[in-house]
């Protein structure tokens, strides 16, 4: 199984997509930071995931730190999973 950590910013493009043999993706925290306040940001967020699923990768979202986020990502976003300091710490 492989999962494509932090995409969307640095080496991890798009073209990684169709290139690897991906199971997952991780969407990085930085389209999460104005989900609340512009709805430019939710519909990119929903675009991306919409993407994603239609490749038919499992697709979790980093770095849910409030319950607005999560309530957003819940309703509208409808990812597989979520993670961030909302539910904890990171272990290492």
């Amino acid at each position: 199984r492989i999962a494509l950590d932090d995409f969307g910013t640095g080496y991890s493009s798009l073209s990684y997509l169709h290139k690897l043999p991906l199971d997952k993706i991780k969407i990085d925290r930085s389209f999460l930071i104005d989900v609340t306040q512009s709805p430019q940001s939710l519909d990119l967020l929903k675009g991306i995931v919409g993407l994603t699923r239609t490749l038919g990768l499992v697709v979790t979202i980093e770095g849910v730190e409030t319950f607005e986020q999560l309530k957003i990502l819940v309703r509208s976003v409808k990812p597989d999973l979520v993670q961030g300091f909302l539910f904890g710490a990171a272990l290492s």
